[in-house]
């Protein structure tokens, strides 16, 4: 069995720069089954434009795929909220980032906690239409893993880039992600901050009308549908980073 533990890394940033007007934090979640390496690019540039951010391995991460079993979905909220402790303490407005699972993760802890000025989803998971994850509630004793989804297929267009996660996934830690998303999904009316919606059209890992059924459902009526072409479902690790950053960072600056 592989061992990511060199890749358990949480990070805290402050800017690079001087932000005199106002002190902004960010907090990026990465996806399930990945590592804090999917989102340390965009943790990098947003220090340098001046924000501060925390980057927590989510529990059950980065070491090696047993330690998911044990693992509830609320335990990754938790991580979450360790974060924002962490962060309101420096800043004035705090912006949630997620990718994949860690949108759906942004989504239902800021349905929680009060002061989240606005919400970043990167091909976020709401529900699934691949037939493991189907079935994963009801095999989940008798077969205890399952290759990872979407790694018939590299996650990035870039060739030069490694996308770092496990290779194989406990059934039962996937039915703790389709409890987070039906929870999330149920929660979605809640919420009223701001929302910008990323979504790869080569995608494939989620549905494409995940964005599309999110964007519906969502009452806050400051919500933005952003279409990504250069990428596919570790779309910041791919080639539509910087237009990501380039958006992001005027989402934080305007909300």
């Amino acid at each position: 069995m592989n061992n990511y533990s060199k890749y358990k890394k949480d990070y805290s940033f402050t800017p690079a720069k001087d932000n005199a007007d106002q002190q902004i934090g960010v907090i990026l979640i990465h996806g399930f089954g990945a590592t804090t390496d999917s989102m340390l690019y965009i943790a990098t540039q947003l220090s340098e434009r001046g924000f501060h951010v925390e980057l927590p391995t989510l529990s059950g991460h980065a070491s090696e795929q047993d330690d998911l079993i044990d693992i509830k979905w609320e335990n990754w909220i938790d991580d979450i909220q360790q974060a924002w402790l962490k962060i309101r303490k420096r800043v004035d407005k705090i912006y949630l980032v997620g990718l994949s699972m860690g949108g759906t993760l942004a989504l239902n802890f800021s349905t929680k906690v009060p002061f989240i000025s606005g919400i970043v989803l990167i091909n976020h998971a709401l529900y699934m239409n691949h037939l493991k994850y189907k079935i994963a509630p009801f095999l989940k004793n008798i077969i205890v893993y399952t290759k990872d989804f979407g790694s018939d297929n590299p996650s990035v267009l870039d060739t030069s880039v490694q996308v770092i996660k496990y290779d194989k996934i406990p059934l039962i830690a996937v039915e703790q992600l389709l409890n987070l998303c039906k929870d999330t999904e149920e929660k979605l009316f809640l919420i009223k901050s701001p929302v910008l919606i990323f979504k790869s059209i080569k995608d494939n890992v989620i549905p494409i009308n995940v964005a599309e059924t999110t964007f519906r459902k969502l009452k806050t009526t400051n919500k933005k549908l952003v279409s990504l072409y250069n990428s596919r479902h570790v779309a910041t690790q791919d080639f539509d980073k910087e237009l990501i950053l380039e958006e992001m960072t005027k989402f934080f600056l305007i909300n």
